[in-house]
């Protein structure tokens, strides 16, 4: 859940990987595996990654139909 909508978010708002790992203090290959499921950020980087995209934790891990 938290991988597909990282990603759909991110594009939406065509942020690149690299961007938005630099924003949040990881590499793009961080960014890349979480939305691919291979590691889970911590609270605290979730945190950061929904204020570098600009949207609520919740639109984050939220279940989307």
């Amino acid at each position: 859940m938290f991988a597909k909508n990282l990603k759909r978010i991110r594009k939406a708002k065509k942020v690149s990987q690299a961007s938005l790992g630099a924003k949040i203090g990881k590499t793009q290959q961080i960014v890349s595996w979480y939305e691919s499921g291979r590691v889970s950020p911590s609270v605290a980087v979730l945190e950061e990654i929904a204020a570098a995209l600009d949207v609520p934790v919740t639109q984050l891990i939220a279940s989307v139909s």
